[in-house]
């Protein structure tokens, strides 16, 4: 977890992880929390020393305890005052009782940017502990911890498994670029440039592999000048980064790349480990809600625990209460949808996923008329007989140009947007410059269609893709302003081949000629389970890619409402005493 260098030590010094969920979470014991070979410690020993070392167990636990007190309070955007209160603590000895209090300063609250450009939100905080058993002296345990928040759409593109960087076509990134496992870079002819942070475990490039033309590919400078001059990786051996570039420490000294042990001066990489639902899970952040089996981790994690608004088989709201919105999510006019045989649902072939999608339309414009709701969840589950037990379901965003305010939608399952997407600029940013408002759009699987797009026009019996859209609008366009965070399809175990980032959003229409402008943050940390058929390109002609990093986001003020964070605890200093 040491991918942000003030905190690049943590791990190898006293064993902590950098957290990836939307609350702040610390699951550690008070012995894993500090190394004490690396602390001040002052006592004045009297009295027995094993109830000396109880004594001290006890305070140690209760801090542990007020650890994760003061991360509920955080999460909730609260403040913590200087307070009292009691700790039960076991009783190691019988007939005596162990009485401990524990206090809490006002918190100093800022800022830092750390060595790889991220902002980091800190909340350093005093907590005190006093524990005594008996008429034993007591045991005084004072300690001050920060909390560091960095919110995961600061990066263009995070992956938790492989990331592909395969554009078929001229691509700037302009954002940071990390990937948990190992980044391949095989652009293919055309130029892939590169302008901030290039993070992972390992980076391999080397001749794109379809027709061995040479992978072109400029990185970014260290003085944030722009990217290097485009090189061109022609050996055959697809290789890590340093073997293909000649005096790599001074190369990597020049440029914003940093992978393993070969970061340079920012420290070692390493994975951003994942504690969702015991570390193998991330995927539960979009499942629904179990009130017997979700525990207070889960409760804080899942998107469906936080939502103002629900629609699971109607609407709800935080509560599970119903709401005064229309029973159907929607009603779509116009002769641009296929509607199924019920009349609900906006059914129409899918050739990339070989599958009639069944889909529960939903007005963008009309969810916005409660003004408190700034996360949406929808719940869906589909399961079509006829199409071999498959669960066919999802939801169609439409109607979705202007929005009122920040906005996350979340899905368990498929979303589809159709057209453009917070287009109007109605956000005021400092400086009174005026932007999309923040949105995020989080599914199982995410697939964008056109303005164009006419769903009685897609059969099983179609051309690559579907009717062209240039033929129907020559100067087609369509825009999308929000991050998206979506899964991605698995085939044996990998995601290796299966699209990478530029087909993260996926498409099924003839896009030829048409650009697709997409402004936002790119993270993928789950394969998707309603999607696993193999990714073709076969199925449709993608778009001109005109792609950015809203650097919008490069600040906190300006998440999406309910953003995933990386969070670390550090322990700064602790001091024990024996009165």
């Amino acid at each position: 977890m040491k991918v942000f260098s003030d905190l690049s030590s943590l791990k190898r010094q006293h064993g902590y992880m950098l957290l990836l969920v939307p609350v702040v979470l610390v699951g550690i014991s008070a012995l894993t929390f500090r190394s004490i070979s690396r602390s001040k410690v002052s006592m004045r020993i009297a009295g027995a020393q094993l109830n000396s070392l109880q004594t001290r167990l006890c305070a140690e636990q209760c801090a542990a305890v007020a650890v994760n007190a003061t991360n509920r309070t955080l999460e909730g955007n609260g403040h913590v005052t200087q307070r009292g209160e009691s700790c039960e603590c076991a009783d190691h000895n019988p007939g005596k009782s162990m009485a401990c209090a524990t206090s809490y300063a006002a918190p100093q609250e800022g800022r830092e940017t750390n060595c790889y450009g991220l902002e980091v939100a800190r909340t350093d905080v005093d907590i005190g502990v006093s524990c005594r058993e008996g008429e034993s002296q007591s045991v005084t345990l004072n300690e001050n911890v920060s909390f560091q928040e960095v919110p995961i759409f600061q990066f263009a593109v995070f992956f938790d498994q492989v990331l592909e960087l395969y554009p078929g076509a001229d691509m700037d990134i302009t954002g940071r670029i990390h990937s948990n496992d190992t980044l391949r870079i095989f652009p293919s002819q055309n130029n892939l440039r590169m302008y901030d942070w290039v993070t992972s475990a390992t980076v391999i490039t080397g001749q794109f592999s379809k027709d061995g033309s040479p992978s072109w590919e400029a990185f970014p400078l260290m003085d944030g000048s722009g990217p290097d001059a485009p090189m061109a990786f022609s050996n055959p051996v697809h290789r890590p980064l340093h073997e293909l570039i000649p005096s790599w420490d001074a190369w990597q000294k020049n440029h914003r790349v940093a992978y393993g042990y070969r970061a340079g001066g920012c420290g070692h990489v390493d994975r951003l480990d994942l504690p969702v639902k015991g570390l193998t899970n991330p995927r539960a952040l979009i499942e629904w809600r179990d009130g017997y089996s979700d525990g207070d981790e889960l409760r804080r994690q899942k998107y469906a625990w936080r939502a103002n608004l629900i629609y699971k088989g109607g609407w709800l709201d935080n509560t599970l209460a119903s709401v005064s919105l229309a029973k159907e999510p929607v009603g779509i006019a116009g002769p641009k949808v296929l509607k199924d045989a019920g009349g609900v649902r906006v059914a129409f072939w899918n050739s990339q996923e070989d599958i009639t999608v069944r889909l529960l339309p939903i007005d963008v414009a009309a969810l916005q008329q409660r003004p408190g709701d700034s996360i949406v969840y929808l719940y869906d589950s589909f399961i079509d007989a006829a199409q071999g037990g498959k669960d066919a379901g999802g939801f169609f965003l439409y109607n979705g140009k202007s929005l009122k305010r920040p906005l996350t939608i979340v899905s368990n399952s498929r979303l589809y947007n159709w057209g453009d997407f917070n287009v109007d600029s109605s956000y005021v940013l400092p400086g009174g410059i005026k932007s999309p408002y923040p949105a995020s759009l989080v599914s199982d699987f995410f697939t964008q269609l056109s303005n164009e797009w006419d769903g009685a026009l897609f059969a099983k019996a179609q051309a690559k893709g579907g009717p062209s859209i240039k033929s129907k609008k020559a100067d087609a366009v369509t825009i999308l302003n929000s991050c998206v965070m979506a899964g991605m399809t698995e085939r044996n175990g990998s995601w290796t081949g299966q699209g990478g980032y530029q087909n993260l959003i996926h498409f099924t229409e003839d896009w030829g000629g048409v650009p697709f402008h997409y402004s936002g943050s790119t993270v993928c940390l789950w394969s998707s389970r309603t999607s696993t058929g193999a990714y073709s390109t076969a199925f449709y002609t993608p778009p001109v890619r005109p792609w950015n990093f809203d650097a919008m986001y490069k600040k906190m003020e300006n998440m999406p409402p309910g953003t995933p964070r990386l969070v670390s605890p550090k322990l700064n200093t602790w001091e024990i005493s024996r009165y």
